[in-house]
C-alpha cells in the first residue's frame, strides 16, 4: 500500500456495498467505475496520539454522513 503499487486487496473495499459482490475474475479487469461503485481516499498527515486521531475522525465523520458516505479508517504508524 505505501509504495504506490495498487492491488486487489484494497481495491476490494470499493466493492463492499456492490449487491453482486465482486466482479468475476477480480481483480484483473477491475473497474469501480463501470461496476457503479467507487471509494474516495483521504491520507492526512497527524500526530500518532489518540486525541489528535479522534479529533481528525470527528472533523470527517459529518461531512461523510450528510451526503451519504460510509467512513473507514485504517490507522497506521511508519517509521
Amino acid at each position: 500500500m505505501n509504495r504506490g503499487i495498487p492491488n486487489g486487496r484494497f481495491l476490494a473495499g470499493a466493492y463492499w456495498r456492490r449487491r453482486g459482490g465482486l466482479p468475476p475474475g477480480f481483480p484483473a479487469g477491475a473497474n469501480p467505475a463501470l461496476d457503479n461503485c467507487g471509494l474516495l481516499w483521504v491520507s492526512p498527515v497527524l500526530p500518532m496520539r489518540g486525541t489528535e486521531m479522534l479529533r481528525a475522525y470527528a472533523l470527517a465523520d459529518p461531512v461523510f454522513r450528510r451526503h451519504g458516505f460510509d467512513l473507514f479508517a485504517h490507522l497506521q504508524h511508519d517509521q
